[in-house]
């Protein structure tokens, strides 16, 4: 496994070095190449945090909003065939309408 990897290094560095003998013929010497940009290691923050004074209230507010939608979503997704049903659509078609309503943001993109 170790010669397969080697051997695609060997065939990069390969491409690489004849793609740069053609920009330095076309367009002269290349620049240096740049350092590399080192990025600070971000930590998480402990889920403890959500539950100080400064964040309760909005995660208590956002944990109700996101806790009634799912409720409401998954009603909405449960019930709404029954009364189309008792309008005359067959019930493939109730539900068709039903997954195609509660689904619409991902067709047209809201």
């Amino acid at each position: 496994m170790a010669s397969r990897c080697r051997t695609g290094a060997d065939k990069a560095e390969a491409v690489l070095s004849e793609i740069e003998t053609q920009v330095i013929a076309e367009k002269g010497p290349l620049p240096a190449p740049a350092e590399p940009v080192i990025v600070p290691k971000q930590t998480k923050a402990p889920l403890k945090l959500l539950l100080q004074k400064k964040y309760l209230g909005p995660t208590i507010l956002l944990t109700v909003l996101w806790v009634t939608q799912t409720v409401g979503f998954f009603g909405y997704s449960s019930w709404a065939p029954t009364p189309l049903a008792k309008e005359g659509f067959s019930v493939e078609n109730s539900i068709f309408c039903v997954a195609l309503t509660s689904r619409r943001h991902h067709i047209w993109g809201r």
